[in-house]
C-alpha cells in the first residue's frame, strides 16, 4: 500500500476526527417544567347593549376570566358568582356610557384593576390576581 506523506495541517484535522469520535455525547436533561402558580375561574359571558335616545346603539360581549393563586380553591367563587356577575355588569354599564372610543377592552388596564378591586371587594379577601378579558368585542348597531 502506497501511502503520501501527509503535512502537519492534516495530521491535526484526523487527530481533532478521532478525537471527536472518541468523546461522549452528554444529553442535557430539558429543564423541569414550572409549576403554574395561578388557576382560573370563568365568569359567564356577559353582553351588554348601550342605548342613547331610546335606540340601542352598540352591543357589547365579553368572557371574563379571573385570575386566583393555586392555592384558592375555585370553588370558593360558586357561592358568589351571581354577585360578581352582576357587579361587573354594573360596573361596565357604567362604563361604557361615558366611553365614547371603540378602544379594545382586552387591553384596558383601568377596566381590569377595577374589576380585581370590585372582585376582592365581594369576596372579602384579596383572592383575585388579576382579571382577563377574553373575546370581548363591541359592536355599532
Amino acid at each position: 500500500m502506497n501511502m503520501l506523506p501527509i503535512n502537519a495541517h492534516q495530521r491535526r484535522f484526523w487527530q481533532n476526527c478521532r478525537a471527536r469520535k472518541k468523546k461522549k455525547v452528554v444529553k442535557e436533561l430539558p429543564p423541569e417544567p414550572i409549576a403554574p402558580t395561578y388557576k382560573f375561574v370563568e365568569i359567564p359571558s356577559i353582553a351588554i347593549s348601550i342605548s342613547d335616545k331610546n335606540r340601542v346603539q352598540r352591543i357589547l360581549a365579553a368572557n371574563i376570566v379571573l385570575e386566583v393563586e393555586t392555592t384558592v380553591d375555585p370553588k370558593t367563587f360558586d357561592p358568589k358568582m351571581p354577585q360578581l356577575r352582576d357587579a361587573f355588569l354594573s360596573y361596565l354599564y357604567k362604563y361604557m356610557a361615558v366611553r365614547e372610543t371603540s378602544d379594545n377592552l382586552v387591553d384596558d388596564k383601568h377596566l381590569q384593576a377595577r374589576l380585581r378591586d370590585l372582585a376582592n371587594q365581594i369576596m372579602e379577601k384579596p383572592l383575585v390576581h388579576n382579571v382577563l378579558m377574553q373575546a370581548s368585542f363591541e359592536r355599532k348597531v
